[in-house]
């Protein structure tokens, strides 16, 4: 039993798109970050990864553990 003990979730690696931006999405969910970065450098061109670019999608990976996100990773 764990009385009183805090019970750490697994962390996902979540690919979103628009990022930070109202309107997230989330893509694709990965168990680790080196995963999770190789699935977007595969799946988004340069263009829809340049924020300078019209047609930028925004994408970027995020960390979710315990309830909270965070692209500080």
């Amino acid at each position: 039993m764990n009385a009183g003990l805090a019970v750490r979730s697994k962390p996902a690696y979540i690919i979103v798109e628009n990022s930070g931006m109202v309107g997230e999405k989330d893509v694709a969910k990965f168990g680790t970050q080196n995963a999770a970065w190789a699935w977007l450098n595969r799946t988004y061109s340069d263009v829809e990864r340049d924020h300078e670019s019209p047609h930028c999608l925004f994408p970027d990976v995020c960390l979710e553990q315990d309830g909270s996100r965070t692209y500080d990773i």
